[in-house]
């Protein structure tokens, strides 16, 4: 594993495999693991304060993930970087 997450609550683990995998245990009493499809590379995951929400982070957004059902909720864009022209 590259990177591991545990949800606030202690109902959720999503882990990054080696192989860019992503993974989540639900570990309530209907335990179950989901094999996520993500496109890109993960550089980066955390879990909303509520444990309901896997925040994802790719190359140029994050893609926010509902922890239950392993469906995509939305993303958000990367902010444009805008360099300042320095006069010398």
């Amino acid at each position: 594993m590259r990177e591991l997450a545990v949800a606030p609550d202690g109902k959720a683990v999503a882990a990054i495999d080696t192989d860019a995998v992503l993974k989540v245990w639900n570990l309530g009493p209907a335990a179950n693991t989901d094999v996520i499809e993500v496109a890109g590379y993960i550089g980066c995951m955390a879990f909303a304060p509520n444990g309901q929400t896997l925040a994802v982070g790719l190359p140029a957004k994050v893609k926010l993930i509902d922890v239950k059902t392993c469906a995509a909720k939305g993303e958000l864009s990367k902010p444009e970087v805008r360099r300042a022209q320095v006069e010398r």
